[in-house]
C-alpha cells in the first residue's frame, strides 16, 4: 500500500515538474516574441542573452509525431515567433540594400550574425533556416562593406572570420542530428557527409514510392536530365527503420513555379531533402571572394582597354599571320567578353606574392568580380531577393509577349 501511495506521489510530482517546465518554456517563448515585436532585432537580442533559443521543428513533425498537449502548444509557440521572425527578416534584407557601406551596416551585419550563432544553437529544422537566412543577408552587408575601399580592412576580416564556410551549425553532423530529431528515429546518425544522406533519402524514397525508377527511366528518355545517383540502390538502412518514419520521405508536390521559392513560403512545407547538401549561402561565397581579392590585389580594377603600344603590337601580329595564311583572333570580338571580367582576371594574375604554380586559384577572381558588378549595379541580392525578382522578371516577359504576339511569316506557318 505504501509502495503505491509513494509510486502515486511520484508520477504526481513527475506530472506537476513537467507541466511547470513546459509552462515556463511557453512563457519564455512569449517573451521572446514581445521582445521581438516591440525591438526588432535589437530587443530580440538584448533579452537572448538570458533566454535561449527555443527549439523550432516542422510543421510536419508536430502532426506526425508530436504527443502531449503542452508540448503541442509550446511547439506551435515557437513555430509563430519563428515565423514572426522570417517576416521581420524580410525587413532587415530591405534596410540592408539602402544602408551606405560604411560603420552602421557593419554594426547591423554583426548583430545579424548574432542572431545567426543564437538560433542554431537548437536542433531544429526551423533553427538551420533561420540561421541560414541570417548568413546569407549578412553575405550583402560584408560584401558592401568590403567593396568600399575607404572602410577598414581589418573591420571586413572581422566579419568575415564570422562568417566561415561551411559553418559548424551547417556540418554534416549536426544536419543530421537535426533530421533525426525531425524523423523521430535514427535514420541518418552515422553519416559521413552529404551523399551518406542522399543514399538515405534514395532508400526511403524508393519504399515509399516503388514507381519512383519507372517514372524517372521515363523523364530520361525524355530527354530531362536526370541525376545517375538516382539509380544507385543503396539499402544503407534496414526497411524496419525506413518504415517507421512514416511519410518523412513524403515529397510535397504542387510547388507554383510562380512562387519565389523563399524562406517564408518554405516555413510550412515539408521539404527535407533541401537539408541533404550544405546549407552554405552562395552569396557568402562571393563576399568572401571579394574580401580575399582586396586583401591580395589592393584595389579593384576598372574595365580593361588596351594601350597604344598593346594595340599596335596586336595589329603587327595580325598582319604577320595573315602572310602565313593564319588568322589571330581578337578577344575583343568574342560576343561574351567583358572589359571588367578581363581586368579582374589580369589583377588577379598579375597580384603581388602569387604562387604561380597553383593553377587551381587561376580562376579564384570570378566570384570577387560576380559580387563587384552586382554591388555597383544595386543586385546583389540575398537568395530570397533573387528569387522573388527572378519570379517578377518572368512575369513581365510574360506579359510582354502577352501584349506583343510575334506574328509568323507565310514561310513559318507553311514550315
Amino acid at each position: 500500500m505504501k509502495r503505491r501511495i509513494i509510486l502515486c506521489i511520484g508520477m504526481t510530482i513527475v506530472t506537476v515538474v513537467a507541466f511547470a517546465t513546459e509552462t515556463t518554456e511557453l512563457k519564455r517563448v512569449e517573451n521572446l516574441n514581445v521582445a521581438l515585436q516591440d525591438g526588432g532585432i535589437a530587443g530580440l537580442l538584448a533579452v537572448a542573452r538570458d533566454i535561449p533559443v527555443p527549439r523550432i521543428p516542422s510543421k510536419w513533425h508536430i502532426e506526425a509525431r508530436m504527443k502531449g498537449e503542452e508540448k503541442i502548444r509550446v511547439a506551435t509557440a515557437a513555430r509563430d515567433f519563428g515565423f514572426a521572425l522570417v517576416e521581420r527578416l524580410e525587413e532587415v534584407a530591405k534596410h540592408f540594400q539602402e544602408l551606405p557601406p560604411t560603420e552602421e551596416l557593419c554594426a547591423e551585419t554583426h548583430k545579424l550574425l548574432d542572431l545567426m550563432e543564437w538560433c542554431a544553437v537548437a536542433d531544429g529544422i526551423g533553427n538551420l533556416l533561420l540561421a541560414q537566412r541570417c548568413r546569407d543577408i549578412a553575405a550583402i552587408g560584408l560584401g558592401r562593406v568590403t567593396a568600399n575601399l575607404d572602410f577598414p580592412l581589418d573591420e571586413c576580416k572581422r566579419l568575415a572570420s564570422r562568417m566561415s564556410s561551411p559553418p559548424d551549425w551547417a556540418s554534416v553532423a549536426k544536419r543530421c542530428r537535426v533530421l533525426d530529431t525531425e524523423a523521430g528515429v535514427n535514420l541518418f546518425v552515422g553519416c559521413k557527409d552529404s551523399e551518406d544522406m542522399a543514399s538515405v533519402m534514395r532508400a526511403g524514397s524508393r519504399l515509399r514510392y516503388p514507381q519512383w525508377k519507372d517514372l524517372a527511366l521515363q523523364m530520361k528518355k525524355e530527354g530531362k536530365d536526370v541525376p545517375d545517383e538516382i539509380f544507385r540502390e543503396d539499402d544503407i538502412r534496414p526497411k524496419s527503420i525506413l518504415q517507421a518514419t512514416g511519410d518523412f520521405f513524403e515529397m510535397q508536390v504542387g510547388w507554383d513555379s510562380e512562387t519565389p521559392f523563399t524562406c517564408r513560403t518554405r516555413w510550412d512545407r515539408r521539404n527535407h531533402d533541401y537539408y541533404l547538401v550544405d546549407t552554405g549561402s552562395q552569396l557568402a561565397q562571393k563576399a568572401l571572394g571579394l574580401l580575399r581579392f582586396r586583401e591580395e590585389v589592393g584595389y579593384f580594377p576598372e574595365k580593361y582597354q588596351r594601350t597604344s603600344e598593346e594595340i599596335a603590337k596586336r595589329d603587327a601580329e595580325i598582319i604577320e599571320a595573315a602572310k602565313w595564311g593564319r588568322k589571330v583572333n581578337r578577344f575583343e570580338d568574342d560576343p561574351n567578353y567583358d572589359p571588367l571580367a578581363e581586368a579582374f582576371r589580369l589583377a588577379w594574375r598579375n597580384r603581388p606574392n602569387i604562387d604561380k604554380k597553383n593553377t587551381k586559384d587561376y580562376n579564384s577572381y570570378v566570384p570577387a568580380y560576380q559580387a563587384y558588378t552586382e554591388i555597383a549595379s544595386g543586385t546583389f541580392y540575398d537568395r530570397d531577393t533573387a528569387n522573388i525578382q527572378d519570379i517578377e522578371q518572368r512575369k513581365r516577359r510574360q506579359r510582354e509577349r502577352e501584349q506583343n504576339p510575334v506574328i509568323p511569316t507565310p514561310e513559318q506557318k507553311e514550315r
